[in-house]
């Protein structure tokens, strides 16, 4: 039982980061487009 409870740990963990890295990516993604629309603007 202690192995599955690891596992089921790892599994969380897991699809905790893919969360943070998605939201971190998206907000990279947003924050690289208004420096580019900024840079074109000037």
């Amino acid at each position: 039982m202690v192995d599955l409870d690891i596992e089921t740990q790892i599994d969380e963990l897991k699809s905790l980061l893919e969360t943070i890295i998605q939201s971190h990516h998206y907000n990279f993604q947003y924050s690289f487009k208004m420096q580019y629309i900024d840079g074109f603007n000037t």
